[in-house]
Formats: structure tokens, C-alpha cells, sequence
């Protein structure tokens, strides 16, 4: 749609955990997901989203626009990827196609004592940090799946850093637990790497 190169022979599909060094059978299941991919986009996915632009921009005369595939392949001046080279395996880009992974990450800052003091008690096991990004918190959960969560999560030897914002439920977590409504998240994951703490991230 862009006009960015694709050879599904070396270059693997994201879903997928090949390297551009596939065999013959992996080259074959890669293109199966990659033409997959093309119906569904072009049968299902772009007819969908072109309903709904028409839909929410009748008041502006989308409905004598041109179907959303043309505007997109006219109008497309540049794509900005999530994607690094370091991070993937070496493929052609078109000029309007830059990769821009690992733009937002800086480094790490000094963390309130709180969060350091409780990082430091875990140093030998690590620390989890897990969040379940911006839109959700605990209202949005059924209290059986808090208390499902709370209890797996006491069953865990590493520390456990639970954005979430719901004071009330502190009485029922187990020591190894700290919750905030906001953890200043890049200094968390950005630490010193050589020190021997480490983390696992879930979002």
C-alpha cells in the first residue's frame, strides 16, 4: 500500500519466530500467514474501516471520497515504524519508510526512595512490573480476577510493581507487593542493566 518491499522468502511475518534464515517449510508457513494477511486486510479489515470513515465523516462528504486504500497509497508521505534494525533482521525500506523503535526510551533517573528501597529487598529475585496500561484499572475487573491475580502473585519469589490505582485492596496483598497509580515507568525499566537486579515487563 505504501509501496515498501515485501518478499515473504526472507522476510518473516512479525507474528511469526523464524529468522530470514528460514528452510523450505518455514518460507512455505510464512507465506501462508503473509497471503492470509493480504485477503484479510483487503476482504475484511479495509472494507470495514472504509464503512466506519464514511460512516463518522457523512457531515463532511466522505461519502463521494475515494475508497480508503486510494487515499491511503495517494496521501501516504511517510510511515514511521516501531521497528529498529538492531532489534530485527536487515530488510528493504522504501525512502518514505523510516524505523524509529526506541525513539521514546531515555535514560534512566534517579527513582523515589519507596521504589528503590523495595527494588533493593528483591535484588537477589528481581522485580515483575506489571501494568495494564492507561485505560484500565481495577474497576474494570471482575473482584475474581483481582483476587486471582493476588494470589499468583504471592506465590511469586521476585517482587511485584502493580500500577494500579485502588488503595483500598493494599490490606489484601501479600508483602511482596507494592501498588501505585503511577510508577515513573522508564526510570523502572531503564535502571543500571549491570546490576543485578532485573526485571520482567507485562503490559
Amino acid at each position: 500500500m505504501i509501496g515498501n518491499p515485501y518478499n515473504p522468502s526472507y522476510m518473516t511475518d512479525y507474528k511469526m519466530t523464524f529468522t530470514s534464515n528460514m528452510n523450505f517449510w518455514q518460507r512455505l508457513e510464512n507465506t501462508y500467514f503473509a497471503v492470509y494477511a493480504t485477503l484479510y486486510q483487503n476482504l475484511i479489515y479495509l472494507p470495514t474501516m472504509d464503512k466506519l470513515m464514511r460512516s463518522h465523516f457523512a457531515s463532511v462528504g466522505a461519502s463521494d471520497w475515494p475508497y480508503i486504500t486510494d487515499i491511503l497509497r495517494e496521501r501516504q508521505a511517510l510511515t514511521l515504524v516501531d521497528a529498529s534494525f538492531i532489534m530485527t533482521d536487515s530488510i528493504p525500506h522504501a525512502p518514505n519508510v523510516v524505523d524509529i523503535g526506541g525513539l521514546h526510551i531515555k535514560p534512566g533517573q534517579p527513582l523515589p526512595k519507596d521504589i528503590t528501597e523495595f527494588i533493593s529487598s528483591y535484588k537477589q529475585e528481581g522485580i515483575i512490573y506489571f501494568a495494564m496500561g492507561s485505560h484500565m484499572d481495577t474497576s474494570t475487573l471482575a473482584d475474581w480476577r483481582l483476587e486471582r491475580l493476588i494470589r499468583l502473585f504471592g506465590t511469586l519469589k521476585q517482587g511485584v510493581l502493580w500500577k494500579m490505582d485502588s488503595p483500598e485492596l493494599s490490606s489484601r496483598l501479600p508483602s511482596n507487593v507494592k501498588i501505585s497509580k503511577w510508577f515513573p515507568q522508564n526510570d523502572v525499566l531503564g535502571r543500571d542493566p549491570y546490576e543485578r537486579t532485573h526485571f520482567i515487563f507485562i503490559l
